[in-house]
């Protein structure tokens, strides 16, 4: 079982809009494609230290041996990847979403689940999801009809 953050949007009557699960700890996927991941995920701002970073080693390069190099690549790679998932749930909580648990989940389908049974068994059940969370498509189908009539 892994561990993840549970992260929630909510709407502005308070329903749930959105949940996204992220996995603490070490993410592989940013460790092996780490300025492609940050891009992904659009961390501008992680992206640019990234970058600055790896400018500097380019420069300091030149003072140092091939294994040197190596070494510190490779450090700086495996730091991005322990922090990266931690970067993420930041920059979501800039975008509107609060944190509001941690979940066990095999994947994070199966935390996901986890979590909104949780959720369904608490006394607020009834009321708690918004539209955009219930019925995807019809929202989004909704709201293009909305954007086309104004």
């Amino acid at each position: 079982m892994k561990l993840y953050n549970a992260l929630v949007k909510k709407n502005q009557s308070g329903k749930i809009e959105d949940i996204i699960m992220i996995k603490e700890g070490f993410s592989w996927k940013a460790f092996i494609f780490n300025g492609i991941w940050f891009i992904y995920h659009q961390l501008w701002k992680e992206i640019i230290i990234l970058f600055s970073i790896s400018l500097a080693f380019v420069f300091f390069a030149k003072l140092s041996t091939d294994f040197d190099k190596v070494s510190l690549q490779l450090a700086l790679f495996f730091m991005v990847a322990l922090n990266a998932n931690h970067w993420l749930c930041d920059s979501l909580k800039k975008k509107g979403y609060e944190f509001v648990g941690i979940v066990f989940g095999s994947n994070s389908t199966n935390a996901k689940l986890r979590f909104v049974q949780k959720l369904q068994l608490s006394e607020f059940a009834d009321d708690q999801f918004g539209d955009a969370f219930l019925n995807p498509k019809q929202y989004q189908n909704r709201k293009k009809l909305e954007r086309k009539k104004s």
